[in-house]
């Protein structure tokens, strides 16, 4: 009987199972499963509530069915500060908030540990299931802002006092 290993929910063909169909369920793992988790790009329309659970299904899977999985994630759409809830599991990821203006928080599980990603911001993270971990951000780089601006967190401003 197949399984699932626990970190990207591949399917496991077990010893005697699928006889003259393995061949199929060992494509589907390569063609979604991997393919999504190692290079997929994942716009993820946040626009509705405060709070988005992404999806996570076992075995091969669109990715609207699997949106736990994927390599790179861009939210947008945001209409307030925005809670995603992401599975509690070992992953790497690269995470983009799109929106201009509101924050994107992304939780381990209901109750899980969180990092911000501010506005505009691209930030890889990964976690070990406990925990996220920040390995490279964009929030290194000077803003230079012309306009009215909301200011966050970790932003490095450049002001002219000219």
């Amino acid at each position: 009987m197949s399984t699932y290993s626990s970190r990207l929910q591949i399917e496991l063909i077990g010893v005697g199972d699928q006889a003259n169909a393995w061949g199929t369920t060992t494509n589907n793992n390569f063609s979604q499963s991997l393919e999504q988790s190692i290079a997929g790009v994942y716009t993820k329309n946040i626009s509705s509530g405060t709070v988005t659970t992404l999806t996570d299904t076992n075995g091969p899977a669109t990715q609207a069915d699997n949106e736990n999985r994927q390599a790179a994630i861009i939210f947008t759409n945001a209409a307030a500060n925005h809670i995603v809830q992401f599975t509690a599991k070992e992953k790497l990821y690269f995470l983009r908030n799109a929106d201009s203006q509101y924050t994107i928080t992304v939780r381990l599980g209901a109750s899980g540990n969180t990092f911000v990603i501010n506005p505009g911001r691209n930030v890889f993270l990964t976690t070990d299931g406990t925990n996220w971990f920040e390995l490279q951000t964009q929030g290194s780089d000077w803003l230079t802002k012309t306009t009215t601006y909301t200011a966050f967190a970790g932003d490095k401003i450049f002001a002219n006092t000219t």
